[in-house]
C-alpha cells in the first residue's frame, strides 16, 4: 500500500547529486519505472526484504509484474491514469533516498488527495470512498465525506475552510487547517511566530508540532519550546531534547545512536529504543517493498 501523504527540499549541499525534477510517466511504463525505484531503495539501504530477491534486477522483474497486476484493477474498471501525479510520486521516493521515516517525509511528501494517480467513473452524488491510489469520482469531481462533490480548488486559500466532513483538505503555502474547538470548524490559518496571541485553553502547541512552539499558559503567547535544563511542564522540548520526568521535568539532550534508553523519546529522531540500546529505525524506503 501506498505511504502516503507533496512538499519537498532537494539538499543545498553542493556534493550531493540533486535530484531531476518531476516528469509524467506514461501508463504503460508505470509499473516498470515504479519497480526501479523500489529495488533500487531496498538494495541502496540494505534493507533487509533485498534478501528476497537474488539480485536487483530480479527485483525489478517480480515488482513490476506485481504491481501491473494492481494497477490493472483500475484500468480495467476504466479509471483514468494521472501521468503528471505519477511522476510525482516517483519523485518523491527519490527524494527519500536511505532517511529514516520522519527525516524522508520531511524531505518529500505525497499526498495522493492533491494528486491521485486515478480517477474513477463515478458520478456526483454518488457513495464513494477514496483509496491509496486514488479518486474514485470522474474527473473534475472528488470523494469527500464518503460522496462525490464538485473538487475544490487545492490547495486551499489561508482564511477559507478547510474542512469537509471528517476530513481536512491541505492548505496553501505558509498555512495549515487549524481545528477551531469552541466550533469545531477547520479554517486555513497562517502559521504562527513566536510572540504570536494563543489560547492556552485549545492545546499545548502553537501550530504544527514541526514550528516547534508551545503555547505559553501564563503569557497566552506563542514561545519557542524549552531547551536543555528549561522546564517542560507541557511536555515539549526543541528538537535535540525530550522531556525527563526523573529530572523534575526538565528538557536534556537525546541519547547517540548506540548508546543507552529506557524509551524512544530518549533517541535522536528516526531511531527507537530496542533491549536499551538506541537503534537507527529501517529507512521509510525499505518500506515500499509492500506497494
Amino acid at each position: 500500500m501506498l505511504c502516503m501523504s507533496v512538499q519537498a527540499c532537494n539538499s543545498d549541499d553542493p556534493g550531493e547529486t540533486p535530484i531531476p525534477p518531476a516528469t509524467p510517466i506514461a501508463e504503460d511504463q508505470a509499473a516498470h519505472d515504479l519497480a526501479v525505484q523500489i529495488c533500487a531503495g531496498l538494495f541502496d539501504c540494505d534493507c533487509s526484504d533485498a534478501s528476497y530477491y537474488d539480485d536487483e534486477a530480479a527485483c525489478v522483474e517480480a515488482r513490476s509484474a506485481e504491481i501491473q497486476l494492481e494497477l490493472d484493477v483500475y484500468l480495467d474498471e476504466g479509471w483514468q491514469w494521472n501521468d503528471e501525479c505519477a511522476g510525482e510520486l516517483l519523485w518523491t521516493w527519490r527524494n527519500w533516498a536511505c532517511l529514516g521515516p520522519d527525516s524522508a517525509r520531511s524531505a518529500a511528501n505525497f499526498d495522493t488527495r492533491r494528486c491521485p494517480l486515478f480517477h474513477g467513473t463515478l458520478d456526483k452524488g454518488e457513495f464513494c470512498y477514496f483509496t491509496g491510489y486514488g479518486d474514485p469520482c470522474a474527473p473534475g469531481l472528488s470523494c469527500y465525506d464518503e460522496y462525490c462533490i464538485d473538487a475544490p480548488q487545492l490547495p486551499i486559500p489561508t482564511g477559507s475552510s478547510c474542512g469537509n466532513g471528517w476530513e481536512q483538505l491541505p492548505c496553501e503555502a505558509g498555512s495549515y487547517c487549524k481545528y477551531e474547538y469552541l466550533d469545531g470548524s477547520n479554517t486555513c490559518t497562517p502559521y504562527p511566530k513566536a510572540g504570536d496571541g494563543c489560547d492556552p485553553g485549545s492545546g499545548t502547541l502553537c501550530g504544527p508540532s514541526s514550528l516547534d512552539l508551545i503555547c505559553d499558559p501564563e503569557t497566552a503567547k506563542c514561545v519557542g519550546a524549552p531547551g536543555e535544563g528549561e522546564s517542560c511542564e507541557l511536555g515539549i522540548c526543541a528538537p535535540g531534547y525530550y522531556c525527563d520526568g526523573g529530572l523534575d521535568f526538565t528538557c536534556q539532550p537525546r541519547q547517540d545512536i548506540g548508546q543507552g534508553c529506557g524509551a524512544d523519546v530518549v533517541c535522536p529522531v528516526d531511531a527507537s529504543c530496542i533491549n536499551n540500546e538506541c537503534v537507527l529505525d529501517p529507512p521509510l524506503a525499505c518500506e515500499l517493498v509492500g506497494w
